[in-house]
C-alpha cells in the first residue's frame, strides 16, 4: 500500500472519528441534514424552498414542552409530572387540577413516577 493511500485513509478514519464526537446520528445529502445531538436535541436542516429563497430550520427539544402549549391530562418526562400544563412540585403526592377539577394520586419511588386520577372532574 502505498503512503498517500495511507495518509487518505487514516485521514478519513480520524474524520469519521471527529463527526462521531460530536453527534450520536448524522445524515445529509445535497443541501439537506438531520444531526441527533448526544443529549437527544434534532437538528433538521433543509436546502432551499422553492425559488431559492433561503432556509427552513426546525429543531426538536427531547424532554421540554412548549410554554404556549395547550396539555390536557398527565405529563411525566424525566421524572417531571405536569398536570393539565402545570409542573407539580417533587413532594406534592395529591393534586387538583384547578382547569378540570380531577383529582390525581402521585407516587414516587426513586426514578419512577406513578400518577393516577382518584375522582372529581367538572
Amino acid at each position: 500500500m502505498n503512503r498517500s493511500l495511507k495518509r487518505w485513509i487514516i485521514t478519513l478514519g480520524s474524520l469519521c472519528c471527529a463527526s462521531l464526537a460530536a453527534a450520536q446520528v448524522s445524515v445529509s445529502t445535497s443541501g439537506q441534514g438531520v444531526v441527533i445531538q448526544r443529549d437527544g436535541q434534532v437538528n433538521v436542516q433543509t436546502g432551499a424552498i422553492s425559488g431559492g429563497r433561503g432556509k427552513n430550520d426546525a429543531s426538536v427539544v427531547v424532554g421540554h414542552i412548549a410554554d404556549d402549549a395547550n396539555i390536557e391530562g398527565v405529563t411525566v418526562i424525566n421524572g417531571r409530572v405536569s398536570i393539565d400544563g402545570k409542573d407539580v412540585p417533587a413532594n406534592v403526592t395529591r393534586y387538583t387540577s384547578p382547569r378540570t377539577g380531577k383529582v390525581y394520586s402521585i407516587q414516587r419511588n426513586g426514578g419512577s413516577v406513578s400518577v393516577n386520577e382518584i375522582g372529581g372532574g367538572k
